[in-house]
């Protein structure tokens, strides 16, 4: 269906409605129009018979009659029954069924119905039209409010009032004339009905007609008009279709356009576009910003003069050119620029510039981004400076500070850190700070390096032994501060090199004891002395007793039994008189000045000395000395005291040993510029541990009241003031090596 087809049918159908409706209205006000005429002429006809019929006198009689008598009285009277009969003789067979006589007051004088006689009636409008001397005529339809008789009615009725008129043309009563309308208006609405249809078929039938006869028109020139479209189309299809790809483009090129501009426009940070002749030719509205005010909205701008406010290219002087380097790379480089704001102020950016090339892949200039990294500059700068004091502070401090974060791992060191350890500053990054203690607490550092720490923030100095680079150790005090910052937690530890403090407490310490020492044993001399002179003499009385038994047994006849425990008696004798010399000799004073000494001949008198200990009575002694060994200079007792020490220990390492496996070797020979000896025990060995504190003063591993911790510190201590040194070497369950090298440059002189 064409469009005109449902334009035609909706207005035809529009218009065909509005008729039907306006003929129904015709014809039911035309219906109801000639049934109101009819009852109206009927009404009238029937008022003026009753007043031809009534005398005015009769008429004025009743009235009279009325204002005199009390209307239950009149309502039987005779004047009445006259009265009734006679209207109900006229009304019959005319469709009235009531009819009421008024006053002019608007009292019921007279009504068919008796018991309304009396009443009085609504003064309304009817009322009043019919006193002054017209009539007034109204349909009121069934089940409808009777105003006037206040009820509603129960049929379709017709009422009228007219005014009666005496001689002298003055209303003086009204009639109220009932005609009962209701068959007359069931016709009435029969009839509507009937011409309601018929008028909605004829209209019908019309609308039916012409609706076929524009139907065939409308096809008709729907074909004509389908081949002039058909041929218009042909003639302009490749037009349109033309017109329709040029605009299609122009908008996709001017939306791609649009979109990218907005795209650039969005972006906080300014985007340049330039050509290789270095003219901005396009950039996004932070760029735009940048412009000078005093710069011509239709000047070409060059790089140079937006960014740099200059007149001429970059030289690359200053800073290296972005243009420059992309076409020497020929990728996308970054670089640090001083640009120049619209108003001429300094900002720091960082330039990010791109290759832009065709679809040859020909370079047609470049894009630069530049972000806004001011505020970054200044407080890198500024932060910069700060480090560069802080760490020149630290640097010039003689001790260690080194910044360790929660997970026990090395953040900074100043530069003292790096003389005293060892270590590079970058070897420092990263390092477990328990690398640099020798701690039993620290054995797992990464672990409880916080619980290392953490107690030592309120405990002030602490006393450590620190590990240098190569494993030396030496003695540190670390102390350790607490760096709390933007939710991190750090700690600051400052080590103190006291190697020369412990060393002079060392010496100190050594040269009291020594002292002690030797005040100790030169009393034990005297006492020794003392001893061997009161011993001495019991041992002569005895040994002279003995040999005058033997001689006077000599004489005569001697007991063989006798004589062989006498002689036995003399052995023991002679061996306690030995040992008493032999330890008067090593009591008794001798020059503290050095002089030629034989070391095999000390080394065998040590060894012989050592022999009367308890000790070594079970211990085997291996000597294989040098018979060509030179003398050298040195103090006896000090070097006597050197290898008794040394044989102690060795002594004292067999104690888990079996018996039979108990042997000290003892050699000397020549090395270079030393004579070497060396002192050899297969005993329990030395744990790393204490080998490398076997040389300090006090440390022992004897039980106490066995060791002091003296003997190898001045054993050492003798031997460096001898100009020798003393070197050992050992392994746990290995035994002990010990290595003494006495100088020879000092024979000559």
């Amino acid at each position: 269906m064409s469009q005109r087809l449902k334009y035609f049918a909706l207005v035809s159908l529009l218009g065909a409605l509005v008729m039907i409706v306006v003929f129904i209205g015709f014809f039911n006000q035309l219906s109801r129009d000639k049934l109101e005429y009819d009852m109206h002429l009927n009404s009238v006809v029937a008022a003026n018979t009753l007043v031809n019929a009534l005398t005015v006198d009769g008429m004025m009689d009743l009235i009279h009659a009325f204002s005199q008598a009390d209307p239950a009285t009149l309502q039987q009277s005779a004047v009445i029954e006259r009265m009734d009969r006679l209207i109900k003789s006229y009304i019959a067979n005319t469709g009235v069924y009531k009819i009421k006589m008024y006053s002019p007051e608007g009292l019921v004088v007279y009504s068919t119905d008796r018991d309304e006689i009396g009443r009085q009636h609504v003064l309304g409008t009817d009322f009043r039209t019919a006193l002054n001397g017209r009539i007034h005529s109204e349909l009121v339809r069934k089940n409808e409010y009777n105003a006037s008789d206040r009820e509603f009615v129960t049929r379709d009725v017709y009422e009228t009032y007219v005014g009666v008129k005496d001689t002298d043309n003055r209303v003086y009563s009204v009639f109220e004339i009932y005609t009962d309308a209701t068959d007359s208006v069931a016709r009435m609405m029969a009839f509507e009905r009937w011409i309601m249809v018929g008028v909605t078929v004829l209209v019908g039938l019309f609308y039916a007609g012409l609706y076929l006869l524009f139907y065939r028109a409308d096809r008709a020139l729907k074909r004509e008009s389908g081949e002039r479209e058909r041929l218009v189309q042909r003639l302009h299809r490749a037009n349109d279709e033309l017109e329709i790809r040029v605009r299609e483009r122009t908008e996709d090129l001017e939306a791609a356009r649009y979109y990218l501009q907005s795209i650039l426009d969005g972006i906080a940070d300014p985007i340049l576009v330039i050509d290789k002749d270095l003219v901005v030719m396009d950039m996004n509205a932070a760029a735009r910003e940048l412009v000078p005010s005093r710069a011509c909205s239709n000047d070409m701008l060059h790089c140079y003069q937006l960014s740099h406010r200059r007149d001429i290219p970059c030289d690359g002087q200053d800073h290296p050119c972005a243009f420059s380097e992309v076409l020497k790379t020929g990728s996308t480089v970054k670089l640090l620029h001083k640009h120049f704001g619209a108003s001429g102020e300094e900002m720091y950016v960082a330039v990010t510039s791109s290759p832009l090339r065709n679809a040859k892949g020909e370079m047609l200039g470049i894009i630069e981004v530049e972000h806004d990294v001011s505020d970054v500059v200044r407080a890198r700068n500024h932060l910069e400076l700060s480090e560069e004091r802080t760490r020149a502070v630290m640097d010039t401090v003689s001790d260690s500070i080194l910044s360790v974060g929660d997970d026990g791992r090395i953040k900074h060191v100043n530069k003292s850190a790096t003389s005293m350890f060892g270590y590079l500053r970058d070897e420092f990054e990263g390092m477990l700070f328990g690398d640099l203690l020798e701690d039993d607490a620290l054995d797992q550092v990464e672990c409880q390096a916080r619980q290392y720490l953490q107690p030592m923030v309120s405990q002030g100095a602490r006393e450590v032994h620190a590990k240098h680079k190569h494993g030396d150790l030496f003695p540190a005090e670390l102390w350790v501060g607490l760096l709390e910052m933007r939710g991190m937690r750090d700690f600051i530890v400052v080590i103190h090199d006291i190697s020369s403090q412990k060393a002079r407490e060392k010496e100190l310490e050594q040269a009291r004891q020594q002292a002690f020492h030797q005040e100790k044993m030169a009393a034990i001399g005297q006492l020794a002395a003392g001893i061997l002179h009161e011993v001495g003499n019991p041992i002569a009385a005895i040994s002279g007793v003995i040999q005058a038994i033997q001689w006077e047994g000599g004489e005569g006849a001697r007991d063989a039994r006798l004589m062989e425990q006498m002689a036995v008696i003399e052995t023991h004798v002679n061996r306690l008189a030995g040992i008493t010399r032999e330890i008067a000799d090593f009591a008794s004073p001798t020059p503290a000045a050095r002089q030629l000494l034989d070391l095999n001949a000390l080394i065998r008198g040590t060894v012989n000395l050592m022999r009367y200990d308890k000790r070594f009575r079970v211990v085997r002694f291996e000597l294989d000395l040098d018979p060509a060994l030179p003398a050298c200079h040195g103090v006896a007792d000090q070097i006597t005291q050197v290898l008794m020490n040394l044989l102690l220990n060795a002594a004292d390492a067999y104690e888990e040993t079996p018996q039979d496996q108990r042997v000290i070797e003892i050699a000397s020979a020549m090395d270079v510029a030393y004579i070497h000896v060396t002192i050899r025990d297969h005993g329990r060995g030395m744990t790393p541990e204490t080998r490398f504190r076997a040389l300090d003063t006090f440390f022992s591993t004897k039980p106490p009241g066995k060791g002091t911790g003296l003997g190898l510190s001045l054993c050492d201590s003798i031997m460096a003031n001898h100009g020798g040194r003393l070197e050992f070497e050992s392994e746990p369950g290995k035994g002990a090596v010990i290595h003494l090298f006495f100088p020879l440059e000092d024979i000559d002189s």
